[in-house]
């Protein structure tokens, strides 16, 4: 079951935070035991019935090892994420050393051998 959030003047938007704590085989108790906080706190953010903040989702995105701190609120585990939004999801730093490594390549492959 997808949790929809409602923002003030806004579409309710889909939240995906039980569907990766399920995808996981986790039950309430044991993903607020690695995240810090209570099974009642995990149960109401999941109903959408309390709201969650940026450090719950920070901590749930690297507990649940998702590859982009988005995912819960934006995707559910079983959608893949494209090459370009896994490019996005990486930090600058890491974008910029994949960016030279494909000059490299592409360098390579304009060469005649």
């Amino acid at each position: 079951m997808v949790t929809k959030i409602s923002l003030v003047g806004a579409k309710s938007l889909p939240i995906y935070f039980r569907e990766w704590r399920e995808h996981l085989g986790w039950s309430q108790e044991q993903l607020a035991d690695r995240i810090g906080t209570t099974k009642q706190s995990v149960s109401r953010i999941e109903r959408g019935i309390w709201k969650w903040h940026s450090a719950y989702l920070e901590a749930f995105a690297a507990v649940c090892n998702c590859p982009s701190p988005l995912d819960p609120i934006s995707r559910p585990p079983h959608v893949e994420l494209s090459l370009e939004a896994r490019f996005r999801a990486l930090p600058l730093l890491s974008q910029e050393q994949v960016l030279d490594l494909l000059e490299v390549v592409e360098k390579k492959m304009r060469k005649p051998s």
